[in-house]
């Protein structure tokens, strides 16, 4: 009966709104979490009745109750269930109507009930694991990776709504991350592979930090998926952080590594703690927190599988030596894969760091877990987390990775304590942590050269100019060398010189050269590398400058 600001609640809407709630808990149970279970009400109204008012005029003053025509985002964090749930019922109805749109209206409106209406019998526990599963019913080879019939209409809807979903994987971005260097500003060779799956690489870019804030650099293309590209060289003590960017002719950007950044120093390596876990056990523990406590010390037997259309597999062996820490490192009586719903933890020794400054860890990560909005990854130091998995897309190393990251809160700390953490939801499990050469260090700086050869450019495009300096000591004969071959090469009572057939650029008597450089236009030199290397008699003997490398590329 009416009642208030309330005509009556006898309407069709409402009882299919109920009927949602009764529909959520014979699959498996009501989850309010994110509002899910309002959200199912609110669909199994607007399918059944091909109306996106929930309660159209059910107020005395003719409003309505909600609607899916709604532009809500996820997540919504401080509404009632109701509100949370708009989003979820949002996306199910902007899912329906691109369906009508790209299939027609009857086919449309089956398929959505067919991926949507369905998809309540896999008792999602939250929204973002309720587009999931839609997902998977859209799916028609068992691999979310490579996209379903249906992915252009499924993901519009969720990435209007800031839902996390299943994304294609366009294509592999593949390097080898540069180590830490003595070499003074010496320009630093970065190579890697990015591989199309489907459509093309349109162009690869180097974004990096080398002092002077975030700055690009184009890589040079060389066929058959290589690239290849410069970062400046620095003077020690420094810290060089990047990570590579490749357009897809989507326009989509793909980002290696998913997150954070590669870092390398420049300076004089100070190592103060070391452990690849072959020898006496230095303190090492491991516990749960949740449910199971997997971490296990020895040799990773390879293990593999395919979770929810997710493929992963373990190292075969540990990085060096015979052993690691993993969770489930796949032995006699377990299947490599992490278990649900657990918490669990590996925690080094407690390690004096008193005096020491600039503290840098690093270690050998074999890691692969869901995204971080089902199951988190984190490296901890006296319990603060310093990384985390991302939140969004799944993260699979396929091979041993160099992990590296600045840990201010170490330095000079007398009590430090490092973490590797694994928390796991109720779906989809990966092969977790494994982990091997953990080490911490610190870069010092080292006397600069005296004979300083700097080229800026060092990566010049095809006709473009670069300007060369050279500076010594005053007076001072210098000579420099260039060639297309690195070296070394070695003649009696002179340093190592860092080129191979040389030939001499230039003589100068005044301790200094200045040179602008014009670079050929011939497109066979595109992608080229150019060495060179000064000496300059110092009294009786001959010094050698910083080596220097020079790329025709963009």
């Amino acid at each position: 009966a009416a009642g208030g600001t309330c005509n009556m609640t006898g309407y069709s809407s409402v009882v299919y709104h109920e009927w949602g709630h009764g529909l959520d808990h014979a699959f498996g149970g009501i989850s309010q979490t994110d509002g899910l279970s309002e959200g199912w009400g609110d669909i199994m109204s607007t399918y059944r009745l091909d109306d996106p008012i929930i309660g159209r005029d059910f107020r005395t003053n003719g409003g309505i109750v909600r609607t899916a025509l709604n532009t809500l985002t996820y997540p919504q964090t401080g509404g009632s269930v109701h509100t949370q749930g708009s989003v979820w019922m949002g996306w199910a109805w902007q899912v329906r109507e691109g369906l009508k749109t790209s299939l027609g209206s009857g086919p449309g409106v089956a398929r959505a009930e067919q991926i949507v209406v369905a998809s309540i019998a896999a008792n999602a526990l939250n929204q973002p694991d309720a587009v999931r599963e839609v997902f998977i019913l859209d799916d028609n080879d068992g691999n979310l990776s490579n996209g379903t019939p249906n992915y252009a209409v499924l993901s519009a809807a969720a990435i209007t709504r800031n839902l996390p979903y299943p994304q294609v994987q366009l294509a592999t971005i593949a390097h080898t991350a540069l180590p830490s260097t003595s070499d003074q500003l010496e320009p630093q060779l970065v190579e890697a592979t990015a591989t199309p799956i489907s459509g093309s690489i349109t162009r690869v870019e180097i974004v990096y930090d080398a002092g002077a804030g975030t700055q690009r650099q184009r890589m040079a293309s060389l066929g058959s998926n290589q690239y290849r590209g410069l970062l400046p060289g620095v003077l020690s003590p420094a810290s060089v952080r990047y990570h590579l960017e490749a357009l897809h002719s989507t326009n989509a950007t793909l980002r290696y590594p998913t997150s954070g950044e590669i870092s390398y120093a420049v300076g004089d390596e100070q190592q103060f703690f070391f452990d690849n876990f072959d020898g006496a056990n230095l303190g090492w523990t491991h516990g749960m927190i949740a449910t199971q406590d997997d971490w296990q010390l020895g040799a990773p037997a390879g293990r593999s599988g395919t979770s929810q259309g997710v493929a992963w597999r373990d190292p075969a062996a540990a990085f060096s030596g015979a052993n690691c820490w993993g969770n489930d490192l796949g032995g006699a009586g377990f299947n490599g894969s992490y278990a649900a719903n657990v918490e669990n933890w590996l925690r080094s020794p407690t390690l004096d760091l008193s005096g020491r400054s600039g503290v840098k860890l690093a270690f050998k990560r074999w890691l692969t877990v869901e995204e971080a909005i089902y199951d988190q990854a984190t490296v901890r130091v006296n319990g603060a987390v310093v990384w985390q998995n991302p939140s969004s897309g799944q993260f699979v190393d396929t091979a041993w990775t160099d992990f590296e990251l600045a840990i201010p809160a170490a330095d000079n700390n007398p009590a430090v304590q490092l973490e590797w953490r694994l928390r796991t939801d109720g779906g989809l499990e990966l092969g977790g942590w494994n982990v091997d050469d953990v080490r911490l260090f610190s870069f010092a700086a080292i006397p600069a050269p005296p004979l300083r050869l700097t080229l800026a450019p060092a990566q010049v495009p095809l006709g473009g100019t670069t300007t060369l300096s050279l500076r010594g000591l005053p007076g001072a004969l210098g000579v420099l060398l260039v060639s297309d071959t690195q070296g070394p090469t070695s003649f009696p009572g002179l340093p190592v010189l860092h080129v191979g057939a040389a030939f001499v650029v230039g003589l100068d008597g005044a301790g200094a050269l200045d040179a602008s450089i014009t670079v050929t236009s011939d497109p066979s030199a595109y992608g080229t590398l150019l060495y060179a290397h000064a000496l300059q008699l110092n009294g009786s003997s001959f010094e050698a400058s910083n080596k220097m490398v020079m790329l025709t590329g963009d």
